[in-house]
């Protein structure tokens, strides 16, 4: 029988655990806290010893950069950050971010960063009513080159910008919209940095919650994270629903491949508010390994350097 329910291997301590990143010269997962500013750096070997790098914003995206560190997207710009906490901002994309700001992102196999945007105007608007219908979406998603060029890649269109990532030949970009809760595709051309032909593949309506981070393993298939859900859910490349994984606590918001093979999932998750009503979760805020399966998981690429070169 399989085991369908993720175990929490670090106890509670994010409010808003994201964009967890995995280095394997020393196995330590790198995942941001948004809301309390922080990167964590978590030992995974051992007795799991964390540190913490404050920094001055929140963070909704994080990578390594070929120069060290990080790089890094705020709500409003596209930062370097060292390890030991120097932030330079490379390039600011908003200077008001209560009509839109940055989210989630990815970095494709020649060193671009390609980050989606949340319409903050429309996230405050119910879903499904004739006002969110009325409204015409204008996140947008970016692509930042490694010459410091920003291009905007497509043009509105985007309600609240989410997981990003490739399939493994990196003819396919994939693309999260938590607030009309689907997956789209793109044709990606890797040459020219282009994306063509959206279409959907999955669209979250048969259970609860909203698509929040994605990934891909190496045979094509798609992991997503149920923000209010609880879940980890996988799809084929197709949209054809594969397997459920039970997450005691509401808010899913992304996960890593870890370990020398890339062979396990660790899951990043978040706390509800002291304003916010509904079920949280026994171990909100935790950090869970997702069981069942020998998984087979992508590396993520460097910001600034490319995979041929390898």
């Amino acid at each position: 029988m399989m085991e369908n329910r993720a175990k929490a291997f670090v106890t509670p301590h994010t409010d808003l655990g994201e964009s967890p990143l995995y280095r394997a010269e020393d196995d330590t997962l790198h995942y941001v806290d948004v809301l309390s500013q922080k990167i964590n750096i978590l030992q995974l070997s051992g007795n799991h010893e964390r540190r913490i790098i404050d920094c001055p914003e929140p963070i909704t995206f994080l990578a390594f950069h070929q120069d060290g560190g990080y790089l890094i997207c705020s709500f409003s710009s596209i930062v370097h950050m060292t390890d030991d906490g120097h932030w330079t901002v490379l390039k600011q994309v908003f200077s008001d971010v209560t009509k839109e700001r940055l989210n989630d992102a990815g970095i494709d196999a020649l060193g671009r960063l390609w980050v989606g945007s949340i319409d903050r105007v429309l996230e405050k608007i119910p879903k499904g009513t004739p006002e969110a219908t009325r409204h015409q979406p204008w996140g947008c998603i970016y692509r930042y080159d490694t010459d410091g060029t920003l291009s905007v890649a497509q043009q509105g269109g985007v309600g609240a910008g989410n997981g990003l990532c490739w399939s493994p030949d990196g003819a396919t970009m994939y693309h999260v919209d938590s607030y009309f809760n689907y997956v789209s595709a793109y044709d990606f051309d890797l040459k020219f940095g282009t994306i063509s032909n959206k279409r959907l593949v999955v669209t979250h309506n048969k259970f609860d919650g909203e698509f929040d981070g994605l990934l891909t393993d190496a045979n094509g298939d798609l992991y997503t994270f149920i923000w209010d859900g609880g879940a980890v859910i996988k799809y084929s490349s197709s949209g054809e629903l594969i397997r459920t994984w039970d997450i005691n606590a509401a808010r899913v918001t992304h996960g890593a491949w870890v370990g020398s093979k890339l062979d396990k999932m660790i899951v990043t998750t978040a706390k509800r508010s002291d304003s916010e009503a509904g079920w949280e979760g026994e171990e909100a805020g935790a950090l869970f390994y997702v069981p069942g399966e020998t998984f087979i998981g992508l590396e993520k690429h460097v910001f600034g350097e490319s995979a041929r070169n390898k």
